[in-house]
């Protein structure tokens, strides 16, 4: 509720900022490609401290501006703060980073499970983000001829939530090494007809300065 009524009042700014003919300055443009250029998938390194509802809100808003073909906009952000929820995400991730590591043979597996692949207890909030593949009819302008345009609208949704959060100074990671069905039963009604994206959300929390350049993408 909270997120929601911030989002509200983040209206005000969306509408003057939203000018379909706006020239951008030199500044504007290299802030963005520094941004893009800074980006990084952040897995150990989130600070505890608490995302501000102003902030979730605009990176929220953010990231339902992103396009989706037919205007779809199948996505769903599913806020999580619940630490007991988050304890049995990182259970299910365990889990499946197990068997993931035995797909591998050797010195390769003895490298993957050397590696630091999630941040899902340190993170101060989860957001699963999801695909409703039914959201907008069986017809839909621009998806009548390859069908997974939905998904592709929803990871654009991602990049746009990823990018502000940078924007922001905040650190984000996704986690994909899940079973969609047990992120579905975890979660209970919440995912019960949408498809997890990429498995699970990004888990977000704050950067420390400097990061972005102790960290590979």
């Amino acid at each position: 509720m909270a997120a929601a009524l911030a989002i509200s009042k983040q209206d005000r700014i969306q509408q003057k900022m939203t000018d379909n003919g706006k020239q951008f300055t030199s500044q504007a443009r290299t802030a963005l490609y520094d941004i893009i250029f800074n980006r990084r998938d952040v897995r150990g390194e989130f600070l505890k401290d608490p995302i501000s509802e102003d902030i979730l809100a605009r990176l929220l808003i953010a990231a339902h501006h992103a396009p989706s073909v037919g205007f779809m906009q199948p996505w769903n952000f599913i806020v999580i703060k619940d630490k007991a929820t988050h304890q049995g995400i990182h259970t299910l991730f365990e889990k499946a980073n197990a068997e993931a590591a035995e797909k591998f043979e050797g010195e390769s597996r003895a490298l993957y499970q050397s590696l630091k692949l999630e941040g899902l207890l340190t993170a101060p909030l989860h957001i699963c983000i999801t695909c409703d593949r039914d959201r907008a009819g069986p017809v839909v302008l621009g998806r009548t001829h390859m069908s997974d345009m939905d998904l592709y609208s929803t990871v654009c949704a991602v990049q746009n939530l990823w990018l502000a959060a940078r924007a922001e100074n905040i650190g984000v990671g996704w986690v994909s090494i899940f079973h969609e069905e047990q992120v579905k039963a975890h979660s209970h009604h919440r995912l019960s007809h949408r498809r997890p994206c990429l498995k699970l959300s990004p888990a977000t929390g704050p950067r420390p300065q400097g990061l972005a350049q102790a960290v590979e993408p």
